[in-house]
């Protein structure tokens, strides 16, 4: 504004000189020739620095491309530590994604909301925890949308662009969450309700939904959408998600074991262990998962090499995620929706791009923080339990320490699919309090973990002092809770009435 401001009186300074300059030469010049071009020459220059200063200045492009890989660990990513021999070398299966982070900020202790797709996701998109209301889990916490990040990318601000909203879906899912409704593109090449049909160029009995390279091409294919605007890019991968299905490129890293049913094999964990053929099926299980992520791998690197190709990847914020992990063995669960140990909500979050340093931030965070801090880049402020990651990159680029945040997860599937509910909360001293409920919500079973010393949570702490003071911050969380009791309650879709959503469930393993 001062820029403009700047500019019309400079244009306008010189108009007026130019007029009492034609004036007074007029006087002193036969018919004033010499004054009427001299006049003219600075209304000609004063019209010019006018145009220039109102000529409307392009404004920067502030792109938002977010990378969902559904039920991924951190701990298989190479940039979180871990190797794999490949070829006779040990070595990280995820070079691509290790690159990303390499040139972004890696946060190591990163927390899910929940062990369940819906309910993470949720919670990601509106940064909000998802409390436990109702008999399972009916998103009826959510706020109004006013009061999330859709608002800021449906409305223009002096300084940005407006965004164009494009979410290419690979969990099917999902297309009735509330969040999918800050899309203006929703693409799921599955086909609704026909969750099984596939794209791909190695199609397999096996195979549940469209893999990475499909999703790429889509994404790419959508890219022109945008326009001027700026991009909201989101794609939801699948490709480490049960069941599995490696491409021949990389099963021929997986040894010959004894083939598995992965339902039956989540079935048979819970009292099987240590039967030779269990144990031999457990690590090809594990052996699928690595496979399977070093494709998805794969297609990651192809996609941020287009966005560069493209000129877009320059002005983004470029964030890897997950929802949630994968229990590969552990405890004797296999898949999700198990527990909340480490195994199944220990994320990867990377973020690069836009002025973020390279650096790794060991201050514990939560996936709902990724939205309050997209709202920071955009600069916008909303009413959110997530914060910024902003001040972490940046005290942690400084050697500075920060405290950790407080983290609070949940397991709620609906009763009909599990009759336990879990919820946990992680003190910023690093105490973990985990509670067990019934569906009545009455405690089964407590548990308590120092995860300074002990991580992977795998020896309870005994500490009455401890335990009562996270019980009552958990009921003060449930209490704080966002409601949005219009929104209607979502459990008819579990119901025994709807078939196709009840196969597509036990298909994934969820149900029996």
């Amino acid at each position: 504004m001062l820029c403009l401001f700047d500019g019309c009186f400079s244009s306008g300074f010189v108009c007026i000189l130019g007029l009492c300059v034609q004036t007074m030469s007029a006087n002193f010049t036969r018919r004033g020739v010499i004054g009427a071009g001299l006049g003219a020459f600075c209304l000609a220059a004063g019209a010019g620095i006018r145009y220039f200063a109102l000529k409307e200045k392009p404004l920067p492009f502030k792109h938002i491309i977010l990378l969902l890989v559904d039920t991924l660990r951190a701990d298989r990513l190479g940039c979180y530590g871990y190797k794999r021999e490949i070829d006779g070398v040990s070595r990280s299966i995820t070079p691509n994604i290790d690159a990303l982070a390499e040139r972004g900020a890696l946060f190591e202790q990163a927390i899910s909301q929940s062990n369940w797709t819906e309910t993470s996701m949720a919670s990601m998109f509106y940064s909000v925890n998802p409390v436990i209301t109702t008999d399972h889990h009916a998103f009826n916490y959510l706020p109004e949308p006013n009061r999330t990040l859709a608002v800021a990318l449906d409305h223009g601000f002096s300084d940005q662009r407006l965004y164009t909203k494009i979410a290419i879906q690979g969990n099917p899912l999902m297309l009735s969450s509330p969040f999918a409704e800050i899309f203006d593109i929703t693409s799921n090449l599955s086909g609704g309700p026909k969750v099984f049909k596939n794209h791909t160029t190695e199609p397999t009995k096996l195979l549940l939904y469209e893999r990475a390279d499909v999703l790429n091409s889509k994404a790419v294919e959508l890219l022109d959408e945008a326009g001027d605007n700026n991009l909201f890019l989101y794609i939801h991968y699948m490709d480490v998600h049960e069941t599995y299905s490696p491409v021949s490129r990389y099963a021929r890293f997986v040894p010959d074991l004894p083939a598995y049913d992965f339902g039956q094999l989540r079935r048979d964990i819970k009292t099987g262990r240590g039967n030779d053929l269990l144990e031999k099926q457990i690590e090809h299980v594990n052996y699928d998962y690595d496979a399977s992520l070093m494709f998805l791998d794969k297609q990651v690197g192809t996609l941020l090499s287009e966005l560069e190709r493209l000129g877009i990847a320059r002005d983004s914020l470029i964030i890897l995620a997950s929802d949630h992990g994968q229990s590969l063995g552990e405890r004797d669960t296999l898949g999700h929706g198990q527990n909340l140990y480490p195994e199944e909500t220990h994320v990867p979050i990377i973020i690069a791009g836009s002025g973020i340093e390279p650096v790794r931030v060991r201050t514990r965070v939560r996936n709902l923080d990724i939205f309050a801090t997209v709202a920071k880049y955009i600069g916008f402020g909303i009413p959110q339990h997530g914060e910024s990651l902003y001040p972490l990159i940046e005290a942690a680029s400084q050697s500075a320490f920060t405290r950790h945040r407080e983290v609070f997860s949940c397991m709620d599937y609906p009763p009909n699919m599990a009759h336990l509910k879990k919820e946990m909360v992680i003190s910023p001293a690093g105490i973990a309090y985990i509670v067990t409920s019934n569906k009545a919500m009455q405690p089964i079973s407590q548990e308590l973990y120092d995860i300074t010393t002990d991580p992977a949570m795998e020896t309870p702490l005994d500490n009455d002092g401890y335990r009562a003071g996270l019980k009552a911050r958990l009921a003060e969380i449930r209490k704080a809770g966002f409601h949005r009791e219009t929104r209607p309650n979502l459990k008819s879709k579990y119901a025994e009435d709807n078939p196709v959503r009840r196969e597509q469930l036990r298909a994934l393993g969820y149900i029996n």
